[in-house]
């Protein structure tokens, strides 16, 4: 393999692209004892312990490669889609007057009572080789989640703020900020960020991300106290939105 280092014969962290499972994102992980393998979108990320010999990350990948492949997510995005939610509306659609991707507010819309209206346009050089390859998808994924950012600056902070001046606390600030991993932080010092990613949820669950994260400026684990706080905020329902949450799928990855 032409990415490795074949002096140490040992893995190293990189991209590369498989034959079978497309791109691969290959991570040396300092605390990683084990192979693992997961996608991200429509590239396959593996994570590895320090000093992986070559043969068995090459191993690893024969064995698991068919497996994985039939694993690999759908499509997320293509031309003539609409992605809808109660505050956020974008439209995908080709354009040969742009050379990437380019996004536009549609003001006229948007002034008008419901969702914030996007048209994403993606320009038709850029689908020579399709719109499902890797680096299209990965611009597309991105270009939607600046159009959530956009509208989550407004609506999603609005209501924290509602919601902290409901519950009687007082965050030391608010911030947005993309993570794949979260959708909401506390900070010890009492600054809570939030993703951008909840612009597209439900507001019965985005509520359950704010609470929770307004519970943590209590207390800063996840303990029966902390529980006992969220689930008042959230009249009794903590439970039942937060499997709500962990259920959802996003348009985005």
């Amino acid at each position: 393999m032409g990415i490795l280092q074949e002096q140490t014969m040992v893995v190293q962290s990189c991209r590369y692209r498989h034959p079978v499972l497309g791109q691969v994102k290959v991570t040396v992980r300092a605390n990683s004892s084990k192979i693992s393998a997961r996608w991200v979108g429509s590239e396959i990320q593996v994570n590895i312990p320090p000093m992986l010999p070559v043969k068995t990350y090459d191993d690893f990948i024969a064995k698991y490669q068919d497996r994985l492949a039939l694993m690999r997510p759908k499509q997320y995005f293509f031309i003539g889609q609409h992605i809808e939610s109660p505050d956020i509306s974008i439209s995908i659609v080709e354009s040969p007057k742009v050379a990437t991707v380019a996004v536009s507010v549609n003001k006229a819309k948007s002034a008008l009572p419901g969702p914030t209206s996007y048209t994403l346009s993606v320009g038709t050089a850029l689908l020579a080789n399709g719109i499902g390859t890797p680096s299209v998808q990965s611009l597309i994924n991105q270009n939607v989640i600046a159009c959530a950012i956009h509208s989550a600056k407004s609506i999603v902070i609005d209501q924290a703020r509602a919601s902290a001046k409901r519950i009687g606390r007082a965050p030391l600030g608010w911030l947005i900020k993309d993570s794949k991993r979260a959708l909401g932080k506390c900070s010890s010092s009492g600054i809570i960020t939030l993703s951008p990613r909840l612009i597209f949820m439900p507001r019965e669950l985005r509520e359950f991300v704010i609470c929770h994260e307004i519970a943590h400026l209590s207390e800063l684990n996840h303990s029966p106290a902390f529980h006992s706080l969220c689930n008042s905020y959230l009249g009794g329902r903590e439970k039942e939105l937060s499997l709500m949450a962990k259920k959802y799928k996003f348009p985005v990855f």
